[in-house]
């Protein structure tokens, strides 16, 4: 099975899969698309007149969604403008002041001298840009179907195509400021919560008299710790003095007495205290930490795990706080660099018990604040049945499950280890994923041969007709509890971690992955 040569197409889709899953700009012209990316890390640059700037690359395109003025210069070269223009720079300001009077989308475009920078006063419209797009190809991203969705699939398309430049990463004050939208979901409107309510100067506001307590330093608490910090808010870190969680914490700039405590200590000084320990070990923990949990604090999760199940993990929260959570959907490791890249995650937030009528206000800002883009309402209940049978199905342990009776049979009818692989997991990391990512399931059937298309939707409701079953019964036991009490009684046991690791190893060395580690 092979893909088609989609060059030019695919050249278009990598500079818009480069972004979080985003809608699109109201109004916006069919070539324009919202892929914010700013061309330099130091975006906070100043000119000469005192303005703070934001720097893109030519050829980019700028949406001016209001009436009001937008002070827009061209400059040559990497330094900022000194207020000298000649005269294609003259035509490109001259262009920028008749189209600024309207709430036209404008393209930069200098004449045969193209400036190397462009110069936008901040705060003066929403920006976003993309590289000049064929009108071919402009009209199809103009499809209701497409929209911007992983950070793979981005990073996969724009290695296959050369025709795409990397952007240069952008700090935390270039992330993209865009407003609160209704999303029809396939007939289904949903609010999705967009970080342009929350710019970084409310989000102080708000917290100014608060101090987040993160307990634990695992992958979440990693990831949501540093960019707490890095937007300014006052945050700490509670984990066991001297421990390696500890000792994580001082290399990455965590200081022991200022904003690195034990447990006890950073409980009693916070005013929102983030739960971030294992599932587990919060079970665990919950008697030391439920006398500390005061009335008038703050208890967030990014799981709905405990709460929910609180009949096994034995965590019964307070009748007299606000219970919250926000879930990123993605690693710890995930949140910190698609904000260091000045996207955002994807996340969900609810509230589980709202005493103070602001419960879900401060969810949605502190979802803001670790850095999500965009945040979606749900449950705690939702939140950790999605969850779990998700992790156990397609994302993890059902593809796993697959790709192991793909690779199987394909040894057992006599194929070769690397042509095993090759078909079974290489392809589809590789080639056809990213596709799925970029632009759906049909967008990556119409990428393959016409034998591949015909198998693929032939076979496709064999597989949903057998598995189907199987995803209902793996439901049921995630809603009742026994994927919990397997979980919690698993890794309880002082041994977890030698068996976890046999785990780890024996799916190491199965014939597969040794042979995907040649392949690659």
């Amino acid at each position: 099975m092979r893909p088609f040569a989609i060059t030019v197409v695919l050249s278009s889709i990598a500079a818009v899969a480069l972004g979080a899953m985003v809608p699109r700009a109201d109004k916006a012209p069919p070539h324009l698309l919202e892929v914010i990316r700013p061309e330099a890390a130091n975006t906070n640059d100043t000119s000469p007149e005192g303005t703070v700037v934001r720097r893109f690359k030519l050829g980019t395109y700028f949406p001016l969604p209001s009436k009001k003025k937008t002070d827009i210069k061209c400059g040559i070269g990497k330094s900022a403008p000194k207020g000298n223009w000649d005269d294609a720079n003259n035509d490109a300001k001259d262009h920028f002041d008749e189209l600024n009077k309207s709430s036209e989308s404008v393209k930069i475009d200098a004449g045969p001298r193209v400036c190397k920078q462009v110069y936008c006063t901040k705060g003066t419209g929403y920006w976003a840009c993309n590289d000049t797009l064929r009108a071919s190809v402009a009209r199809q991203l103009a499809s209701p179907r497409v929209q911007q969705r992983s950070y793979i699939a981005g990073r996969n398309l724009a290695r296959a195509t050369a025709a795409v430049a990397r952007p240069a990463l952008a700090g935390p004050a270039a992330q993209q400021v865009r407003g609160v939208k209704t999303i029809d979901f396939a007939g289904s409107k949903e609010d999705v919560y967009e970080r342009a309510d929350w710019p970084q100067e409310k989000l102080l506001d708000y917290f100014k008299n608060d101090t987040l307590a993160l307990i634990g330093y695992g992958s979440q608490g990693h990831g949501q710790g540093l960019n707490l910090r890095d937007n300014g808010l006052n945050v700490i870190v509670g984990v066991r003095k001297n421990g390696k969680s500890w000792k994580d914490a001082e290399q990455d700039g965590w200081v022991a007495g200022k904003n690195l405590f034990d447990v006890d200590e950073a409980i009693s000084r916070g005013t929102i205290v983030m739960n971030l320990l294992s599932d587990a070990a919060q079970s665990e923990t919950w008697p030391a930490i439920k006398p500390q949990l005061t009335k008038g604090k703050t208890l967030y999760f990014s799981h709905g795990f405990s709460p929910v199940f609180k009949d096994l993990t034995h965590v019964e929260v307070p009748k007299d706080i606000d219970v919250i959570l926000c879930a990123p959907k993605g690693s710890g490791r995930t949140v910190r660099s698609l904000f260091r890249e000045g996207r955002g995650i994807n996340s969900s937030f609810a509230v589980y018990q709202d005493v103070t009528g602001k419960a879900e206000e401060k969810a949605i800002a502190l979802g803001v604040a670790i850095g999500s883009g965009y945040l979606y309402k749900t449950t705690f209940e939702k939140e950790v049945y999605s969850d779990l049978y998700g992790e156990r199905g397609c994302l993890m342990g059902g593809i796993h499950g697959m790709f192991l009776a793909q690779y199987e049979v394909l040894r057992e009818r006599g194929h070769s280890p690397s042509e095993a692989f090759n078909e079974t997991v290489e392809e589809a990391t590789q080639s056809l994923y990213p596709l799925i990512g970029a632009n759906g399931m049909d967008w990556m059937f119409e990428a393959c041969s016409t034998t591949a298309r015909r198998g693929a939707i032939d076979w496709t409701p064999k597989f949903k007709d057998a598995l189907k079953p199987v995803f209902n019964n793996l439901y049921d036991s995630v809603k009742d509890g026994s994927e919990t009490k397997r979980s919690l009684e698993y890794n309880s046991q002082k041994d977890y971690r030698e068996r976890y690791e046999a785990e780890m190893a024996e799916i190491r060395n199965l014939e597969i992955w040794r042979a995907g580690k040649a392949v690659r």
